[in-house]
This record gives structure tokens, C-alpha cells and sequence, in this order.
């Protein structure tokens, strides 16, 4: 009985693996006579231009809402990663307000995405 359990678990981890990967794509598969669709060579399930670009102009967007220090911890902060610490000394700012801050453009982010 273990051995069917240990089986089948073996089992829907390679089928879930195969769900997140996608076809495999091959030429052999095709000169085989294989049944392998020819649209899944043209489509790339991995390049999201469209919604990249939807990103960046919302980006933007809600950048144009916020003020230039809001702004400017905004992107080294919360996109680049920087520390809170970090950029307060660099700034010569105290934790605490850019912590505040960074609460700031979260409620504003909250309106502005909802």
C-alpha cells in the first residue's frame, strides 16, 4: 500500500511539474509524426509583453500621484529593494520617516490600484 501511495504522490508531482513547464516543445516530436501542434512552437508562454507594458504605464502613472521624496523612495525602497535604513542615511533622514512614508504610498497605491 506504501508503495502505490509513494507511486501515485511521484505521480501528480511530475504532473503538476509538467503543467507548470508546458509541452515540450522538440523537432523530433514533429518528424516523428508526432501530434505536436504547431502553434505551441509560435507561442512563447513565458514573454508577457502586453502586461509589462500595462505595468510600467500604471507605474508611471502612480508615480505622477506621489511627491518627489515619495517618488524617490518609492523606486530605491520598494522596487530597487533598498533598506529603509540604508536610505535614510543616505538622505539624511530618520528611519521612522521614511518607514511613514513608505505607509504613505501604500494607502495611496491601495486607492489608486483598487
Amino acid at each position: 500500500m506504501r508503495l502505490l501511495l509513494r507511486q501515485e504522490k511521484q505521480m501528480r508531482r511530475e504532473y503538476a511539474k509538467q503543467q507548470t513547464i508546458g509541452p515540450v516543445l522538440s523537432l523530433d516530436a514533429i518528424r516523428d509524426g508526432g501530434s505536436m501542434d504547431e502553434a505551441a512552437w509560435l507561442l512563447d508562454t513565458r514573454q508577457r509583453i502586453d502586461s509589462e507594458v500595462l505595468t510600467a504605464e500604471l507605474t508611471d502613472a502612480f508615480c505622477k500621484t506621489l511627491t518627489d521624496s515619495q517618488r524617490s523612495i518609492f523606486r530605491e525602497c520598494l522596487i530597487e529593494g533598498k533598506s529603509q535604513s540604508a536610505y535614510a542615511a543616505e538622505h539624511g533622514m530618520t528611519r521612522q520617516s521614511v518607514h511613514d512614508a513608505i505607509a504613505l504610498i501604500r494607502k495611496k497605491a491601495k486607492i489608486y490600484f483598487a
